[in-house]
């Protein structure tokens, strides 16, 4: 961040120095896990709904499958 007309702000400085602190406590794989997860939250609010209907048609599927009569 040295080109011309760049700046350090209050908030950006903040945001750098709490990941140093986070990656130095040796905590950064669960920081990294967490925000991971919150991002999937946020842009599939809904995701648990879906994957338990398409389980259901799944079951649902198998199990009405047609079955071949023995001879």
């Amino acid at each position: 961040m040295k080109q011309t007309g760049m700046r350090w702000q209050t908030f950006g400085a903040q945001a750098m120095l709490d990941l140093r602190a986070v990656y130095l406590n040796g905590e950064w794989d669960a920081f990294q896990k967490h925000r991971h997860q919150a991002q999937i939250e946020g842009l599939y609010p809904h995701r648990h709904e879906i994957l338990a209907q398409w389980e259901i048609a799944a079951y649902r599927k198998a199990s009405y499958a047609p079955r071949i009569p023995s001879a």
